[in-house]
């Protein structure tokens, strides 16, 4: 098959509850994350181009109706939020 990969261990000021931070958990995790990047850019840019743009549209237009949804949850009644003192001053 391929050749395996020696990997230098990490520095020890990144060494937390003995688990080296930065090392990978597997031999080919960052040609798969590259992988993965490259589909993903790929998919997006067949979608815009796919929908003439009109997929950002509706991202745009979904994120407003977001908006809305949140601002109108805030005045329902329901449970009190949290009191973290500083509001007390806003109307």
């Amino acid at each position: 098959m391929g050749k395996s990969v020696r990997m230098a261990p990490a520095p020890s000021s990144n060494k937390r509850c003995g688990v080296f931070v930065n090392q990978l958990v597997y031999p080919r995790e960052r040609m798969l994350g590259t992988i993965a990047l490259v589909l993903g850019l790929l998919i997006w840019l067949a979608l815009i181009v796919g929908t003439l743009g009109g997929a950002l549209l509706g991202l745009a237009l979904g994120f407003v109706l977001y908006l809305f949804a949140q601002s109108a949850h805030r005045g329902l009644p329901g449970p009190n939020p949290p009191n973290f003192g500083f509001l007390d001053v806003l109307p």
